[in-house]
C-alpha cells in the first residue's frame, strides 16, 4: 500500500514500522520512506542521454563505417558551439557523470544513516501511536533503490524523525512511504480503515504496480496535489463554456452554404459530391481532432501539474475529464455552441431549456447519424490495422534502416501497444449516450448503434487478446467504478431529454 501525510515524527523505517505492526501484528513485511533525491535524479538524467547518444554514434559507425566519424556540439545550444567527435565525448561524460553520481548517491545514503541514527532520540510520547500495546523492535537496514532509472526519487529504508517537507536536495524524507503485507487480508483492510482517526494523516491507498508508478511525482505531498486538482477541476469546468467556440466551428461546417454567405463566398450546390463530403465527414473528422488534442492536454496536466503518483490515477483522471466534455459536446453541438446563452435561459427558465433541447433534437441527428457510420467503418479498421501505430514505425524504418539503429530502438519496437482506457472508453459512452436519446426519437439510430457496439466487441475482443499487452494494473477503478457512474448518468440525461421531447410534441 502506499501511506500519504506521514507525520514528520513517523517519516522514518522503524517508526513507520512499529505504527503499523500495532495495528497488524506480524503482517508488515516491508516499510519503505520515500526520499528527495532531485539532484541525483538529474545527473542520472543525464548520463542516460549520454548512453543514448553513444549508442547512436556507434551504431551509425557501424552501419556505415566509409562515413566520417559522428560529431556533436560541446555547447549548451544544440548546433552552436565548436563540434568534436560524439565518442570520445560522450564517452568521458559519461565517465565524468559516474563520478558525480557516486557521491551525490553516497551523500543521499550518509544523511539517510545519519536519521536512522537520530532516530532513537525521538521521545515516544512524541509519535502517536494506535491504540495498542503491542509492539516489536526490528532490526533497520539502509537500503537504496533508484529503480531502473525511473524517477526523481530514491526510496529509501531508514529516515528522519522530523524535517521539512519543502527540502528536496538532500536526502531528506517526504510524507509518502509503502508498506507491504504478508496477506491480501491486512492489505484491504489498511486501505478500507480509518488507520489514524485524523482527516490528513497517514492515509493508505491501494498501491500500483511499480511499473505503474510515477516516479518523478512520487514525493509530492497529497494535500498539495489535491489543492492543485481543485483548481485545475475550476479550469476545465470554465474551459467546457469556451469549448462552445470550437465546437461551433465544427457545427457551422455541417451548414457549409451558411458560413459561406456569413465571410461573403458564393453558395454551392448542396446536391454535390464535394459538398455532401465536406459537410458530412469533415465536421466529425474536425471533432475526433479536438478530442484527441483535448485528451492529451489532461493527460499533461495529471502528470506535470497535479503530479499524479501512478498511471492507473493518471488514466482515471483523464477518463474523467475526458468523458465530461463528451457529454459537453452533445449539449453544444445541440445548442449551435450558444452555450453561454443557454446558461441564462437555464438559469432564469429551466422549463424553457428542456424545451430548446427537445426542439434541436431532429435537426441535428444527421451529425450524430454521420459520428457514428465513421467510427464504425473507419475507426475500427484503422484499429485492426494498426496504421498510426505501425505505418509511423514503418515510415522511420525507411528514414532510418535497421542497421543504423541501437539494441535499445529495435527493442523498444518490440514492445507491444497497451490499451488506453482514458481515451478509448469515452467516445463509447458518448455514442452509447446519443444512442439512448434518439432511440425514440430517430429509431434508424439504434440500428447503427448495433453494428457500432457489435463492432466495438468484435474489433476490441480480438485486440485485447491478440495485440495489446496490459502496461500497468489498474485495479478496476476505470472499468467500473468510473464507466458505471457514467453510464447510469447517460441513462438519466436520456430519459430527461425524452419528456422534455414528449412535452414538446404534447404527448398524453
Amino acid at each position: 500500500v502506499r501511506v500519504e501525510n506521514v507525520p514528520p515524527t513517523l517519516r522514518s523505517t522503524p517508526q513507520l514500522r512499529s505504527y503499523f505492526e500495532r495495528l497488524f501484528p506480524n503482517q508488515v513485511r516491508d516499510v519503505s520512506v520515500c526520499m528527495y533525491t532531485k539532484a541525483l535524479d538529474k545527473l542520472i538524467a543525464e548520463r542516460q542521454k549520454n548512453i543514448e547518444a553513444l549508442e547512436k554514434a556507434v551504431a551509425f559507425t557501424n552501419a556505415k563505417p566509409d562515413k566520417p566519424a559522428p560529431k556533436t556540439s560541446t555547447s549548451m545550444v544544440p548546433c552552436c558551439g565548436p563540434k568534436v567527435e560524439a565518442i570520445p565525448y560522450h564517452r568521458s561524460e559519461i565517465a565524468r557523470l559516474n563520478d558525480e553520481i557516486d557521491t551525490a548517491r553516497e551523500a543521499v545514503l550518509s544523511e539517510a544513516s545519519a536519521q536512522v541514527a537520530t532516530d532513537t532520540d525521538v521521545p515516544e510520547e512524541a509519535v502517536e501511536y494506535p491504540n495498542d500495546n503491542a509492539s516489536n523492535e526490528q532490526e533497520v537496514e539502509l537500503v537504496a533503490k533508484d529503480y531502473d532509472n525511473l524517477g526523481t526519487n530514491v526510496v529509501v529504508e531508514g529516515g528522519t524523525d522530523d524535517v521539512a517537507e519543502a527540502t528536496a536536495d538532500n536526502g531528506s524524507a517526504s510524507s509518502t512511504g509503502y508498506v507491504t503485507f504478508t496477506s491480501l487480508k491486512a492489505k484491504q483492510a489498511a486501505v478500507q480503515c480509518e488507520i489514524s482517526g485524523k482527516k490528513d494523516r497517514v492515509d493508505v491507498f491501494a498501491a500500483s504496480e511499480p511499473n505503474g508508478v510515477i516516479w518523478d511525482n512520487v514525493t509530492t505531498p497529497l494535500t498539495q496535489q489535491r489543492v492543485v486538482e481543485m483548481v485545475m477541476a475550476a479550469f476545465w469546468m470554465v474551459g467546457v463554456l469556451f469549448w462552445a467556440v470550437p465546437v461551433a466551428f465544427v457545427t457551422a461546417l455541417a451548414n457549409l452554404n451558411g458560413l459561406l454567405k456569413s465571410v461573403g463566398l458564393p453558395e454551392q450546390d448542396p446536391n454535390s459530391a464535394w459538398y455532401g463530403i465536406v459537410s458530412g465527414l469533415l465536421p466529425v473528422i474536425f471533432l475526433q481532432i479536438l478530442m484527441i488534442v483535448l485528451y492529451l492536454c489532461i493527460v499533461a496536466c495529471a502528470k506535470m501539474i497535479i503530479k499524479k503518483k501512478s498511471m492507473p490515477e493518471v488514466d482515471t483522471y483523464a477518463l474523467f475529464w475526458h468523458q465530461l466534455f463528451q457529454f459537453a459536446n452533445l449539449w453544444l453541438i445541440l445548442f449551435g455552441g450558444s452555450a453561454i446563452s443557454e446558461l441564462d435561459t437555464l438559469l432564469n427558465n429551466p422549463d424553457e431549456l428542456v424545451r430548446s433541447i427537445a426542439a434541436a433534437l431532429p435537426a441535428q441527428s444527421v451529425f450524430f447519424v454521420n459520428y457514428i457510420i465513421l467510427a464504425s467503418f473507419g475507426a475500427f479498421g484503422l484499429e485492426l490495422s494498426m496504421l498510426p501505430t505501425y505505418g509511423v514505425k514503418l515510415l522511420l524504418s525507411m528514414i532510418q534502416p535497421e542497421a543504423s539503429k541501437t539494441q535499445r530502438q529495435l527493442d523498444d519496437e518490440q514492445v507491444p501497444p497497451s490499451v488506453i482506457w482514458g481515451r478509448i472508453i469515452p467516445p463509447m459512452i458518448f455514442i452509447w449516450l446519443v444512442s439512448i436519446v434518439y432511440m425514440t426519437i430517430v429509431p434508424m439510430m439504434s440500428v447503427f448503434a448495433l453494428v457500432f457496439f457489435s463492432g466495438a466487441y468484435i474489433v476490441w475482443k480480438h485486440q485485447c487478446l491478440h495485440v495489446y499487452a496490459s502496461e500497468f494494473e489498474g485495479g478496476g477503478t476505470v472499468t467500473w467504478q468510473t464507466v458505471f457512474v457514467f453510464l447510469l448518468a447517460s441513462l438519466y440525461m436520456a430519459e430527461l431529454i425524452w419528456v422534455g421531447y414528449m412535452g414538446l410534441k404534447e404527448a398524453p
